[in-house]
């Protein structure tokens, strides 16, 4: 009776391994015919994703192939433990495909959600976690050549007047002494060009996050979470499978969604601490046109901005500001971010990790 019992179960599992199947060919076919079925979008939609989706399909086949063979090896031979493993292994086939599928429907699902909640927060329909965070690391590097421009302007400036001399001289006598005209600024340009060893550093991070971004974009979910949905169909390489699964969820959800927390974070705090939105064309230059061109590098070099040493490096308009945000998120911001995504993926790999039998 027992063995009847596991005979039928063991019917049920290879029949609920055809609604997986099924599922896919769905999602395939609406792919091919340009249907969402869920609102937001098809994640499917895209024609990079159908090799990879055969490739797994070949290899739930190879898989079941090899764990029938064992089956009926098993049944010809009157071992039980070749039976055992062959169950187990079909068993464990199933759940990659269901937890494959539910990782795709919460992919497109949690893209929906995001997608509604930007155009809510902004007005701007078709925009994702990835949108919404290059957006922000755009107007971050914007404050940060802004800031580099008019200290780079500053430098110049306080190197022409650390150059100047005055000279007294009696020419009846032949002699004479001379000193700097405007002494002290020689001190000024070296302070100035130390905060720009410091801030280039910084600039450099922010470009570094936006390329890292656009790689998790274009391979998180294309080509590490379907690896990792394959690898784990089988046992050898399981551990592995639930880890790139994971880390592909991980980073292609939790880390912009931390992104967009940080910029709505900054964004109130610029807005509060300045008077305006961050990169309105307003940072440490008085006109609102501009763009990075001719203007802005001569009013960055000319010495009209030596009067106003004051306001920008004590006032409440100063670079110290500035630069308190350049470095937040270059170096703090994401190190947090990081944290949040590793804890995810050690929690993540153990539970995709295990049998879940």
């Amino acid at each position: 009776m027992a063995e009847e019992m596991e005979n039928k179960k063991f019917a049920l599992l290879c029949f609920a391994l055809v609604l997986p199947a099924l599922a896919l060919c769905g999602f395939l076919f609406a792919q091919d015919a340009g249907i969402a079925p869920i609102a937001g979008g098809n994640i499917f939609a895209i024609s990079e994703y159908t090799p990879i989706i055969n490739i797994i399909t070949l290899g739930l086949a190879m898989m079941a192939f090899a764990a029938s063979l064992v089956y009926m090896a098993s049944q010809a031979l009157k071992n039980p433990e070749w039976e055992a493993f062959a169950k187990t292994e079909i068993f464990q086939g199933i759940i990659s495909v269901l937890i494959g599928l539910l990782l795709f429907a919460g992919a497109v699902a949690a893209d929906a959600v995001v997608g509604d909640y930007v155009q809510k927060t902004t007005g701007v329909g078709g925009m994702g976690a990835f949108d919404v965070t290059h957006n922000y690391l755009n107007r971050m590097i914007c404050v940060s050549s802004a800031t580099t421009l008019k200290l780079e302007g500053m430098k110049m400036g306080a190197q022409y007047l650390a150059g100047m001399k005055a000279r007294f001289y009696a020419a009846t006598y032949g002699w004479g002494f001379s000193f700097p005209a405007f002494p002290g600024f020689d001190v000024i340009e070296r302070s100035i060009d130390l905060i720009l060893m410091f801030i280039t550093p910084f600039t450099a991070s922010l470009f570094a996050q936006q390329v890292g971004l656009e790689i998790v974009h274009a391979t998180a979910l294309a080509l590490v979470l379907p690896a990792g949905i394959l690898m784990r169909v089988f046992a050898p390489t399981r551990d592995a499978g639930g880890f790139l699964i994971a880390t592909a969820f991980a980073f292609y959800f939790i880390l912009p969604f931390s992104y967009m927390i940080n910029a709505q974070v900054m964004y109130k705090m610029y807005q509060d601490d300045f008077g305006y939105p961050m990169c309105s064309g307003k940072e440490n230059w008085d006109r609102a046109d501009y763009v990075f061109g001719a203007g802005a590098v001569y009013d960055s070099i000319s010495l009209q901005l030596l009067p106003k040493l004051k306001e920008d490096f004590i006032g409440a308009g100063g670079f110290t500001k500035h630069l308190s945000y350049i470095v937040m998120q270059s170096v703090f911001l994401p190190a947090l971010n990081m944290v949040l995504v590793v804890t995810f993926v050690k929690a993540g790999t153990k539970f995709f990790s295990n049998k879940l039998e």
